[in-house]
């Protein structure tokens, strides 16, 4: 009884292997079958990556040779027509008689005038500044009875110079202060900005006009009239 359990479990085990074996034959059959597919792929892609390289290069070698031909047709003509002028030039050489022509163009024979000089850039312009303090004079503050610090006084100063420029400047040869922090001017001669009004401070315009920048970025022309005065409130003018 024993012997013949022992045989029928190693015939079911015999025909599991075999089982297992048919399986993983038909398994590598298929893989091998994927491989050589994807092999072929690849093969294919490269064969057309080679065909479309020589397309190109046959294409390229096309326009290379055709712009050399253009190139050479062009120098034929130009030597052609070289040789056409100088036998121009020569015929009429030796219809004039070798005699020079003269020029009855007034305006052509005529001495430049103007030879030897340039035009220069001035290198100063001159501009106006106008320190005005009149709109604080009702205000208990420390200020010029006349309202100006400075009114329309003249400077020459360097073509490119800043509304900023001209201002500090004029402050130190007047000995008038000038506090300041960047481009923004909060005090001259001591009158401070929201010393009169929360809306006390100062502006400048140029030839009566605001301007859209900072007086450091201002640059001046020759003639300008700088106007920098105190306001305390929006609605004040210089």
């Amino acid at each position: 009884m024993n012997k013949k359990k022992i045989i029928i479990i190693s015939s079911v085990i015999i025909i599991f292997c075999i089982i297992i074996g048919v399986f993983q034959h038909f398994y590598n059959l298929n893989k091998s079958e994927e491989n050589t597919t994807e092999v072929s792929i690849i093969e294919t892609e490269s064969q057309e990556n080679e065909n479309s390289q020589t397309q190109i290069s046959e294409i390229n070698q096309n326009e290379t040779e055709a712009i050399n031909e253009e190139q050479k047709n062009n120098e034929n003509k130009g030597t052609a027509n070289n040789s056409s002028n100088k036998t121009a030039n020569k015929n009429q050489k030796q219809n004039e008689g070798d005699f020079p022509q003269q020029n009855n163009n007034p305006v052509e024979n005529a001495p430049n005038q103007n030879s030897g000089k340039t035009t220069t850039e001035k290198q100063e312009i001159s501009v106006t500044l106008t320190i005005s303090c009149k709109n604080a004079l009702k205000y208990n503050v420390n200020i010029p009875a006349s309202g100006y610090f400075l009114n329309g006084t003249r400077y020459n100063v360097k073509n490119g110079a800043t509304v900023f420029d001209v201002l500090s400047n004029a402050c130190k040869e007047n000995g008038i202060s000038l506090d300041y922090d960047g481009s923004y001017v909060s005090a001259i001669g001591g009158l401070r900005e929201k010393q009169c009004t929360d809306d006390s401070g100062w502006m400048y315009r140029v030839n009566g006009k605001l301007p859209s920048k900072s007086m450091k970025n201002y640059k001046l022309k020759d003639g300008d009239k700088i106007e920098v005065y105190y306001v305390t409130s929006y609605k004040d003018l210089p």
